[in-house]
């Protein structure tokens, strides 16, 4: 599936999923009421998928992606263009459509935040090629030595620096020291939030992006 829903947008959302069955020769009669009660598209069947949404092309332009139930599924930027509500309820979708069939479905998207909840495993690439791959929790570890902490609380010494409004920002080498610096907080002042700030997806890319630019370098001069 492209960033383009690839629809006819004079045919409705059933016409359009009929068409491409035929195209795909699929020959399961139950999948397209099925999709259509998958992405919540029931009711919107019989309209004209031009009268459609942002939200509502995506939603048709993944069922017509699954309607020959492929193995394997590549989404380009599937969540371009929608705003929050109709972002988290394609990632949902997608999560539930993997879990119920087990498909494999790989994303390429550059917004790597909204991923984080819902891939297994992240390949990020330079140069067109895979310049590092993993979970983000092995990346993470291999790519981020030092973990900063913001704690919003009401303690606070010239040792702590400050990270805005009641909150502290503290470093730690790993995320068992975490549970002590608390403890210790703990005994004498209150907490009320905890939030590693430097181990999202985003982070991990530029670490991964520095490694490999020096290494270029490095290499380039030999």
């Amino acid at each position: 599936m492209t960033e383009n829903a690839g629809l006819y947008h004079e045919m409705s959302g059933l016409d359009n999923l009929k068409f491409f069955a035929e195209l795909y020769k699929v020959k399961d009669q139950e999948q397209i009421p099925r999709l259509l009660k998958l992405f919540d598209m029931e009711e919107y069947q019989h309209r004209p998928a031009g009268q459609y949404s942002t939200g509502m092309k995506k939603r048709l332009a993944l069922a017509k992606a699954l309607l020959h139930k492929p193995q394997l599924l590549f989404l380009d930027e599937p969540t371009n263009g929608l705003d929050p509500d109709g972002i988290r309820m394609v990632l949902l979708y997608l999560k539930k459509y993997n879990e119920e069939t087990g498909t494999t479905i790989i994303i390429c998207s550059h917004v790597l935040h909204q991923l984080e909840p819902i891939c297994d495993s992240f390949a990020f690439m330079e140069n067109q090629t895979v310049a590092e791959q993993g979970t983000l929790a092995e990346l993470t570890e291999k790519y981020i030595p030092e973990l900063s902490v913001i704690v919003e609380t009401d303690y606070e010494t010239e040792y702590t620096e400050r990270a805005g409004a009641g909150k502290i920002r503290m470093k730690v080498s790993s995320k068992n020291e975490i549970p002590g610096l608390l403890r210790n907080i703990l005994n004498t002042h209150a907490v009320y939030s905890v939030q590693i700030e430097n181990t999202g997806a985003e982070t991990v890319y530029f670490k991964i992006r520095e490694a490999h630019n020096g290494q270029s370098r490095r290499n380039s001069t030999v």
